[in-house]
């Protein structure tokens, strides 16, 4: 494809802003702020910032396979870059949860909870399981409809078999690190039921609108996302009004398929209106600014394709690491609105400072990046397993 599908872009910036702000504020603010309508509407529309990261990625790998099918239905170079970026993803994940980034401290702890908390699924770790296993079906499928229609399929199963799944025991079936991936047994935070769901229907959402030729997208997309999200909103809003339950007892606000597409339907509605911005008004302003050099293209869109670097850089910041004490420490729970407010805005602009500054380097020098960044793993696993 010729051309980045810019909204794609947008979705992935208000995912990360959210993200930080959501993140700064349940670590730092003062809980007895905590409280009131202002806060269970700030709290239901950060529950969306999981679904956009997962609705996104799903997106992005269809808008990558669907354009250049032939180059992902067999093992080669494009199949080996997915899969080398997922265990990224997985290195990256497991790393960040390690506790004390010490494996001496995670085989020596005599806490269940030490070893729950190295092994449970966090958004990285279930992004680069579930593309993997998407990647697989393009290669056992060969063709794109029996592709899309399996996809669709196992999206129905994760979603609708989520209250079912997350009833039984799988830490007493499975080995923990395999068991984290199926529901909350194991204390994970996204495991694969019901969160693969949006992934699916991410890559279902890119079969109906990549212009399978190769040459862009279908016009008039937007207002297919407005139509579908406003049905399954609607929908699924007067089912839970309505206060049907045919899955017996759930965690609804975790495992409800009535719940997953009211959250499916506000996203759909939201990226309309994406799709509806870059095709109407901002497209047509800067395209000829943006072709032929990403580096002066949307700024927020260059800040959308760096969602991981900032990802990382927010939790080193708040959480610290084996070299500096995070923001946690000194403010954990004690600052008020406003002061939460601006250490979010300085914690996404640091952030995307270092993320916009990892992302000219890489294009740069593409060879010098890619020994520093097997270099900063080799230190970090090296770490790891010295430290006691």
């Amino acid at each position: 494809m010729n051309d980045r599908w810019r909204a794609l872009d947008l979705l992935r910036f208000v995912a990360v802003v959210l993200m930080v702000q959501g993140h700064v504020f349940a670590e730092l603010l003062d809980p007895s702020l905590r409280q009131g309508p202002w806060f269970l509407r700030h709290a239901y529309i950060h529950g969306l910032t999981a679904p956009m990261f997962f609705f996104s990625s799903g997106l992005a790998f269809g808008v990558a396979t669907f354009g250049h099918w032939p180059l992902h239905t067999h093992w080669g170079p494009a199949m080996k870059r997915r899969f080398g970026r997922y265990s990224w993803l997985l290195f990256i994940g497991y790393m960040l949860s390690l506790p004390g980034l010490s494996f001496h401290y995670l085989l020596t702890s005599v806490s269940a909870e030490t070893t729950r908390l190295f092994f449970r699924v966090d958004a990285l770790r279930n992004i680069a399981a579930a593309l993997a296993v998407i990647q697989g079906l393009v290669w056992l499928t060969k063709k794109q409809r029996p592709f899309i229609a399996t996809v669709a399929l196992l999206g129905v199963v994760l979603v609708f078999g989520a209250p079912w799944v997350w009833r039984l025991p799988v830490e007493q079936w499975l080995p923990i690190g395999i068991a984290a991936y199926v529901n909350v047994d194991t204390g994970s935070l996204f495991p694969l039921f019901p969160w693969m769901g949006f992934i699916c229907a991410g890559v279902v959402a890119a079969y109906l609108s990549v212009d399978r030729h190769g040459l862009g997208f279908k016009p008039r997309r937007a207002l297919g996302f407005a139509t579908v999200g406003f049905v399954l909103w609607l929908v699924a809003h007067q089912l839970q009004e309505s206060g049907v339950n045919p899955f017996g007892e759930h965690a609804y606000w975790k495992t409800s398929p009535i719940f997953f597409f009211t959250r499916l339907g506000l996203l759909l509605l939201g990226f309309a209106v994406l799709c509806a911005y870059e095709t109407y008004w901002s497209r047509p302003r800067e395209r000829d600014k943006v072709q032929g050099n990403p580096e002066k293209g949307h700024l927020l869109q260059r800040i959308g394709q760096e969602t991981l670097v900032i990802y990382v850089v927010h939790l080193i910041l708040l959480y610290g690491s084996p070299l500096h004490r995070g923001l946690t420490a000194p403010y954990e729970a004690t600052l008020g609105t406003g002061a939460a407010s601006v250490v979010a805005v300085l914690v996404l602009i640091v952030s995307t400072a270092v993320a916009l500054g990892w992302a000219s380097a890489r294009r740069r020098w593409p060879e010098r990046f890619r020994l520093l960044q097997y270099a900063l793993a080799a230190t970090v696993l090296l770490i790891a397993l010295v430290k006691p």
